[in-house]
Order: C-alpha cells, then structure tokens, then sequence
C-alpha cells in the first residue's frame, strides 16, 4: 500500500510478481486483442516467446507469464500485464489503430520503450 501510495512502481511491480498476482482483466484484454485478428505474444526480447492466438483462461495466462517471462526479468510480468490492458483499451478505443499488424510482440514493445527512456537519458524510468 505504502509503494503505491509513494508511486514506487518498481517496489509495486517487484512485490506483485514475488507474489504471483495476476490482473482480474488480462484473459478478457487477451481476448479483445485476439478479437481484433492479432495474435499475442508474451515473452522477454531476445528470449523464447509464447505465441496466443485463441482465447485463454487466467490460470493458464499467469503459468505463461511466470514461465516465460520472469525467469529473465521479475518486474516485467507485471509490466507485460499492464501492457496487455493498455493495448486493448487502444485497440477498443481506436479500432483501426493497428490496422496491418499481425501480432502483439509484448516484450519487444516494453524493449522499444526501454531503449527510448535510455535514448532521452531517464534511467529512473526504466
């Protein structure tokens, strides 16, 4: 509560993969990018990737993220999480947005993201 409170988003994100939490709304955001005929990948840049492209349950989202992804970074299980939610908020928002992708590639968006927070020198960001 306090790191929340504090927006210590690091100690947020550290303490919620440590605990293995998940986001009630990740299977249905999932589904509202599958629906809009892209496939999802979760996965750390340069690391093996899962591909979804059917609907999947929460439990068996978290075994994915928790495999794949923290094994090589503990905060990004949860970043991936909320980018997920993020993604389908635009994507319902803005239906044509992405009009021409084919795939969702999570970690490399969140690796695109780090590399422009290191480009405008906001070490603190990453």
């Amino acid at each position: 509560q306090e790191a929340g409170d504090a927006k210590r988003w690091h100690v947020v994100r550290l303490a919620a993969s440590l605990l293995e939490k998940l986001v009630d709304s990740i299977a249905p955001s999932i589904s509202t990018l599958l629906v809009s005929g892209k496939q999802v990948t979760l996965g750390v840049f340069g690391r093996r990737e899962h591909v979804i492209s059917e609907p999947l349950g929460p439990f068996r989202i978290k075994d994915i993220l928790y495999e794949t992804v923290r094994p090589h970074s503990v905060y990004e299980t949860v970043m991936q999480q909320e980018m997920v939610i993020f993604l389908a908020s635009i994507v319902s928002a803005y239906p044509r947005a992405f009009e021409g992708m084919l795939r969702f590639r999570v970690g490399w968006i969140l690796e695109a993201m780090r590399n422009v927070l290191v480009e405008r020198n906001c070490p603190d960001e990453i």
